[in-house]
């Protein structure tokens, strides 16, 4: 049995268990808080204020994951349901469960070296050009991979995710050591903006923090401003 659970205010645990219904049998909710189960693979996800420094490299269990959400607002239950999917199945035991989802996954394996910026905004220009906010996802996406070659010892993968509700960009790194910050977006800050115009562009990102990876994401919601022309 795989766990998660969530430390976040209500409405996000009634949408939780909303979700929950259609979670296949082997998942199921825990409590939020709990570290002390033992029934196996665990999810332990949080609701975070983005400008917090949160470490990441401890309290991580063998085949078990941190999550860590910023948004503005409570998901809307079934995007708070492909979350969940997508946290278990980063997990060992979550990788071959039967999930059926609407979400179509596209999969790209990044140079670890500053050339991955480059390959993720072509693979990005590729899949939406045409949409009226090319523009907020190539800002998000590019600063997610320069994020991860700057401070995650660079990136391993980009995966992209497209369906019904909306679009979820991912970017693996090797460094679990913390959680990225937003700082302040000031005019004399030469670096540092990245997490912070993720913030501003997306509805929502977080992190996936597993035992020797950490997957950094961001989601834009409503598929019908994603496609193509």
């Amino acid at each position: 049995m795989i766990t998660f659970s969530l430390d976040a205010p209500e409405p996000w645990g009634t949408r939780l268990r909303a979700a929950a219904a259609s979670w296949p049998p082997a998942v199921s909710i825990g409590e939020a808080g709990d570290r002390t189960s033992n029934r196996g693979p665990t999810v332990r996800a949080s609701l975070r204020d983005p400008t917090e420094r949160i470490p990441l490299n401890g309290g991580i269990g063998p085949g078990s994951a941190r999550a860590l959400i910023s948004s503005r607002a409570p998901l809307p239950t079934p995007r708070l349901g492909s979350w969940v999917r997508r946290c278990v199945q980063r997990l060992r035991a979550g990788a071959d469960l039967t999930w059926p989802t609407e979400d179509e996954a596209t999969v790209v394996e990044l140079p670890r070296d500053p050339s991955a910026v480059r390959t993720t905004r072509r693979q990005v220009t590729t899949m939406f050009d045409g949409s009226p906010r090319l523009d907020d996802i190539l800002l998000a996406a590019s600063s997610l991979a320069a994020n991860a070659v700057q401070h995650g010892s660079g990136p391993t993968s980009l995966v992209i995710s497209t369906g019904a509700g909306g679009v979820v960009i991912e970017i693996g790194d090797r460094s679990v050591t913390a959680a990225p910050v937003v700082l302040p977006l000031l005019s004399t800050r030469s670096s540092g903006r990245g997490m912070a115009i993720v913030d501003v562009v997306s509805d929502c990102w977080g992190v996936t923090a597993l035992a020797a990876e950490k997957i950094v994401w961001c989601e834009f919601f409503d598929a019908r401003l994603m496609r193509t022309s």
